[in-house]
């Protein structure tokens, strides 16, 4: 096996945007409130609305970190990928993650649930990469957010989505000069930069 490494508005608002994206068999935002409406978290909800009103990578979500609102926030993330006018896939993709986030939390009551800066992170990579096929999503131990895209001929890409962007991956493909053997690459890298590090397995997990 041959191997590499490389390291490289207000609270009404939102509720009636929640209502208008709820659909039968797709993923259905929580009523509301989906941001937390105490007076301590006022600030954070109209920046959420400020910086967050169109698709791009949001740093707001991380500009105000707490616990007591991490909850609403990732249900607030997931909304917005199930809203996306440009992630392929995004009502599969954000049923997927309600599906984990509320199953962790059923399992374990004091569980996080997904991780919300794995979750910003995993966001920020479909929004820099908009044509990526629907990959298998799994939730780590630590509530870390994992994606796996697998093709023919026993390739395979994975990414384990981290906090501040970063990620970890690895890939597996066909040796054409030895194939009995696989071709195994891994290593860290970040969202902006996983394409120029692994381009050749945009090959299969892009449409």
């Amino acid at each position: 096996m041959n191997t590499k490494t490389f390291s490289g508005g207000g609270t009404s608002s939102i509720a009636t945007t929640a209502k208008k994206y709820r659909k039968e068999g797709a993923y259905s935002p929580p009523d509301e409130p989906l941001v937390d409406t105490s007076l301590s978290n006022k600030k954070f909800e109209s920046l959420l609305i400020m910086v967050c009103s169109q698709d791009m990578p949001c740093e707001g979500y991380r500009l105000l970190k707490g616990n007591h609102v991490d909850e609403s926030r990732v249900n607030v993330l997931i909304q917005r990928i199930y809203a996306s006018q440009i992630i392929l896939h995004r009502e599969k993709i954000a049923s997927r993650l309600f599906t984990l986030h509320k199953d962790a939390k059923e399992e374990e009551p004091e569980s996080v649930g997904i991780s919300l800066d794995s979750l910003q992170s995993f966001y920020d990579f479909f929004v820099l990469n908009i044509n990526m096929k629907y990959p298998i999503i799994t939730l780590t131990p630590d509530n870390n957010l994992y994606a796996s895209w697998k093709a023919e001929a026993g390739r395979v890409f994975s990414i384990h989505f981290l906090d501040n962007n970063d990620v970890r991956f690895v890939m597996f493909m066909p040796n054409e000069k030895h194939p009995h053997q696989k071709i195994r690459i891994s290593g860290s890298a970040t969202t902006d930069t996983l394409k120029e590090i692994a381009p050749m397995a945009w090959e299969w997990i892009s449409e």
